[in-house]
Order: C-alpha cells, then sequence, then structure tokens
C-alpha cells in the first residue's frame, strides 16, 4: 500500500478512529452524506459489554494511544483536529494535567 495503512485488530476500542483519520487524511478525494446515519448493533457476546475490570483497563489504554496517535499525526502532518491540541505547550498541559 503506497501509505502502510493497516487496520489494527489487536485493539479493542478505538482502531475504527486511527485507521480513518489516515485514510481520509491520505485520500485523493472524499464523498460526503449529509444525513448522519449510524447504526451500533449491540451484540451481548461482544468485548465490548464485558465488564471485567481487566478489560476496562485495556479499552482504557487503547482510548490514550489513540489520543497519542491524534495528536503525533496532527503534529506530524501539521494539521488541526478539532479537539485535539497541538504543539509543544499543549502537549505539556495534557502531560501536567493526567
Amino acid at each position: 500500500m503506497e501509505h502502510g495503512l493497516r487496520f489494527d485488530e489487536t485493539r479493542i476500542s478505538g482502531e475504527d478512529r486511527v485507521f480513518s483519520l489516515q485514510a481520509v487524511y491520505f485520500a485523493k478525494s472524499v464523498a460526503t452524506e449529509p444525513r448522519a446515519t449510524y447504526y451500533y448493533r449491540k451484540n451481548e457476546g461482544s468485548i465490548m459489554n464485558i465488564q471485567s475490570a481487566e478489560l476496562k483497563k485495556r479499552r482504557h489504554a487503547d482510548w490514550q494511544r489513540v489520543k497519542e496517535f491524534y495528536i503525533s499525526f496532527a503534529e506530524e502532518h501539521k494539521i488541526k483536529i478539532p479537539g485535539i491540541p497541538t504543539g509543544k505547550l499543549s502537549r505539556y498541559i495534557l502531560r501536567w494535567f493526567k
């Protein structure tokens, strides 16, 4: 692949966001749909519905990695992502309040 995009199947949370950000950024063009249409199917046996302490820790760690990826991707490509602070000062502030 030209940009090495891969869907990280080892994560249990946020893997779609990492892939989607890269896919949209590197796409030659993007089509949008004016209606917000998203159907989420709840599966009783899904790993997302298991409430063990270990899985909660894994999900939290995955989301932290997603946030860190967004920040580094934005800084590397010099883009702004709404809700994602970039720059040295904002990274320092984020670390301070963790």
